[in-house]
């Protein structure tokens, strides 16, 4: 049971006599200050003061415009830059050659969205800045990064028609499987996490061209 006090002195009180009862000792003087306040405790001049470090919370400054028309989301990231442009279809609900389907309706995207060169683990040689979605597809539009020899050769790749295949990828842990039906699987809801460039994707709906 805790025990309530009208002040700080009554509460004081209250120890003095309980320490007398235990043979003990308190320093008799109290601290200044009005019966309906806390003690004020003036502190020492070369005490530590700790404060708590704050990290700075980094905030993109890319600005990205939303729209939803006839059945068809959009999602487009304001005032891109770079001449090195696609577009294509990143992924359809077509069953692929690795034995599953991803519906285009339950993808979730945020941009922007890494464009790689054939699924590999390296930096994007680019990156997506449009993508609308529909029932039937996800349509994309996208920035060929220039400055280093990589990303000008996958340009030169893109230009003589080396690579025209689009594959969209889910990023890890993000599907939702909804059934399997005669050994293939059908996913429901999923994170676009890359485009990749490929020589033949595994949905032959893929493709895209230089704009």
């Amino acid at each position: 049971m805790t025990t309530r006090y009208a002040n700080w002195r009554e509460a004081l009180r209250a120890s003095e006599d309980l320490a007398h009862k235990l043979g003990m000792s308190l320093d008799p003087e109290p601290v200044g200050g009005r019966d309906d306040e806390e003690p004020y405790v003036e502190p020492f001049e070369d005490e530590p003061v700790s404060l708590p470090v704050v990290k700075p919370r980094v905030i993109s400054s890319r600005r990205v415009k939303h729209t939803y028309r006839d059945g068809i989301e959009t999602i487009a990231l304001v005032r891109v830059r770079g001449s090195r442009r696609i577009r294509g279809i990143a992924s359809t609900g077509t069953m692929n050659s690795h034995g599953y389907s991803l519906d285009p309706r339950g993808c979730m995207i945020s941009l922007p969205v890494p464009i790689l060169s054939g699924h590999s683990e390296g930096p994007p040689i680019g990156e997506v800045v449009v993508a609308s979605k529909s029932a039937e597809r996800i349509f994309i539009r996208g920035v060929i990064f220039e400055g280093n020899a990589a990303r000008d050769y996958a340009w030169r790749l893109i230009k003589d028609g080396t690579l025209r295949r689009l594959s969209g990828a889910c990023a890890p842990g993000s599907s939702r499987l909804a059934g399997i039906v005669d050994g293939k699987k059908f996913y429901d809801r999923w994170q676009l996490g890359e485009v990749s460039l490929c020589r033949s994707g595994a949905n032959p709906d893929c493709v895209f061209e230089v704009e």
